[in-house]
């Protein structure tokens, strides 16, 4: 049944998640972050439920810290270091983040790149309705960048997926226990009632080439992304070049 669409967004999130954060100094990444405050401006900002957040592209989405400390033992284990007296949300996933720049870094080592670029490959505009899913779809519009998904950023994927717990979308993978991996990045979610307005939008950003540059990637970080937008919050992060 579909519902009628929303005109504030109330959803609450679920779960912790693995973002990749592009260098916050590119100028793409600016050009995208005032993009979201426009954006979020048009739709009735605060008021309205529609906060800006950290410019990404989601690795993994939904997972408990729960099976992410039982993941931070399985690796503690097979390194046959375990350190009993971490307990902490934070050492947790910082460790487990570290772990994964390493594996990245010997693989960027191996194929000589020094750089992961997210290349965008298109501009898209997805309706999400709460219906959608089974009904854990977020009752909101999303503008959205997809990027493609080169080697680099593909073996990432992969290193963070088999480093950290199952998220929700290899829960729910295909019969070969592929989960379809689509980087993107949100520009904001927004409630239902702004869908012709910023469809409209997001068709008009694709002039604006400056949006469509690739970006350097800075940061792998782990979020709390429960509750609604304005209760995200950085649980950890790591600095994806250098030490």
């Amino acid at each position: 049944m579909k519902l009628a669409p929303t005109t504030k967004l109330t959803h609450q999130f679920e779960g912790y998640s693995v973002w990749l954060e592009p260098c916050e100094n590119h100028k793409t990444t600016k050009a995208i972050k005032q993009e979201m405050t426009t954006i979020a401006s048009m739709c009735g900002g605060e008021k309205n439920g529609v906060y800006e957040f950290q410019p990404h592209c989601t690795m993994l989405y939904n997972f408990s810290p729960k099976e992410m400390k039982s993941s931070y033992i399985k690796l503690q284990q097979d390194r046959e270091c375990l350190n009993e007296s971490v307990a902490n949300d934070k050492e947790i996933a910082l460790s487990l983040l570290m772990h994964c720049k390493e594996k990245f870094n010997q693989y960027r080592t191996m194929v000589k790149k020094d750089d992961i670029l997210l290349k965008p490959e298109s501009l898209y505009f997805f309706p999400y309705p709460k219906e959608a899913d089974n009904g854990k779809g977020f009752g909101c519009v999303i503008p959205l960048i997809i990027y493609e998904n080169k080697p680099q950023l593909h073996v990432l994927h992969d290193i963070i997926r088999k480093t950290f717990p199952p998220d929700e979308r290899h829960k729910s993978s295909d019969s070969n226990g592929k989960a379809n991996f689509v980087p993107h990045m949100a520009f904001c979610y927004a409630p239902e009632v702004y869908h012709d307005k910023l469809a409209a939008y997001t068709e008009s950003m694709g002039e604006k080439k400056y949006i469509m540059e690739s970006q350097k990637t800075g940061y792998l970080s782990v979020w709390s992304t429960k509750g609604g937008l304005k209760d995200w919050k950085l649980i950890a992060r790591v600095k994806l070049d250098g030490k």
